[in-house]
């Protein structure tokens, strides 16, 4: 049998073996992959994963790590899932209400709106870096409703019955705590269901902050970010609180800059690009301030990604080494941030920011595994590659 050969463009690799590589380099070094498959497989509309996207113009709000194009969950990480003993949970009591566990449900009642919390006993610690589903069946609310917090991440409430699905990155190692909604509220559960996620998806549950799914090119898709549109993720982002001597890698292709200003893709707590209105690339991949600049123009497509090694980081464009330097001791916060697609702190993208290919690495991406993800990202979405 004569062996079917990849098609390829011009004497070079077919979109699906640069995709293939990109996957297997991601594998290899673990780094985080997010882009838009092209049947549209990997995208959902709601930070669940419920409802498919099936066309443009539809938000995401949940995205695949393309390591793990699927949902694996781990062991259950709550020692009574189901509120059947009551000596596993300890409780905060409101001045005038209660908070307790029998039957098989859990009841919390804050009549004069003080807290009234629930948690696991004993304490079981997040871990900073994982992605957690949360699923939780409430079986009857008032009031305020409630919330769910876990790893220093402070949930929305709930006001409603039925079964809800909820995604967490840890940003510190706090447990699950279970919390009136705000003023009297009340609510019965007769389930919690916590387990870890593999890999780093990225959602936004949100509905006003979800980008949308639009075309690139012809035959590929990328998110574009409207405003405060970010999506979440657990990609980790270590920062030793300021002190120098942190690896790690971050990139991303798409048009990046549609209004020649302000375009990011960073973390809340500084790991990535910060687009700055003076056209400045700013290279922050793990410490806070690696100033490393190139220039972008308006409406450019182009491949940009950043490499920190100890104390200095490199800033690629299209491939190329655009420059070098040391990483400045700026970040004055301590310990972990999570990495998010869209924003960098409280500065929004422009509208119109598209982003084909995203990735992040907490340790150093190897070249060949970098320019792997690189050439598959710059064919996506039409940029020039030199590496």
């Amino acid at each position: 049998m004569i062996p079917r050969l990849a098609p390829v463009l011009f004497g070079q690799p077919s979109l699906e073996k640069l995709e293939r590589d990109a996957v297997a380099a991601a594998r290899r070094s673990g780094a985080a992959l997010w882009y838009v498959r092209r049947d549209l497989s990997n995208v959902w509309q709601y930070s669940a994963g419920t409802t498919p996207v099936t066309s443009v113009g539809q938000p995401v709000g949940f995205l695949f790590d393309q390591n793990y194009p699927e949902v694996l969950l781990g062991p259950e990480f709550l020692p009574d899932p189901g509120f059947d003993d009551p000596s596993r949970w300890a409780f905060t009591q409101p001045g005038s209400g209660s908070v307790s566990v029998s039957g098989g449900s859990l009841f919390l009642n804050s009549v004069d709106g003080s807290f009234a919390e629930a948690r696991p006993f004993p304490t079981i610690s997040a871990v900073v870096g994982k992605t957690y589903r949360i699923e939780i069946e409430i079986t009857a609310v008032s009031g305020g409703g409630l919330r769910v917090d876990m790893g220093g991440v402070v949930g929305n409430s709930t006001t409603s019955v039925g079964t809800r699905v909820i995604y967490v990155s840890p940003i510190s190692t706090a447990g699950l705590t279970l919390v009136r909604g705000g003023g009297a509220s009340s609510a019965t559960v007769n389930r919690i269901s916590v387990r870890a996620v593999s890999g780093a998806p990225a959602w936004q549950s949100t509905a006003a902050n979800r980008p949308t799914v639009a075309r690139i090119t012809a035959g590929a898709y990328g998110l574009l970010f409207d405003g405060a549109d970010l999506l979440f993720t657990s990609a980790p982002a270590i920062l030793p609180g300021g002190e120098l001597g942190f690896s790690g890698s971050i990139g991303a292709v798409g048009n990046l800059a549609p209004m020649g200003a302000n375009a990011d893709v960073n973390s809340a707590d500084s790991l990535g690009f910060k687009f700055r209105s003076t056209g400045q690339v700013w290279g922050r991949a793990g410490l806070y301030d690696a100033t490393t600049g190139a220039t972008y123009a308006a409406q450019e497509i182009a491949t940009w990604s950043v490499r920190s090694v100890g104390s200095l980081s490199r800033l690629y464009k299209n491939g190329v080494l655009a420059g070098e330097s040391a990483a400045s001791n700026g970040f004055t916060g301590t310990g972990a941030g999570r990495l998010e697609i869209g924003r960098s702190d409280t500065e929004p993208v422009p509208n119109g920011s598209l982003i084909a290919v995203a990735w992040a690495c907490a340790a150093e991406l190897p070249d060949p595994d970098r320019r792997a993800i690189e050439r598959f990202g710059a064919r996506l979405a039409g940029a020039p590659y030199s590496g």
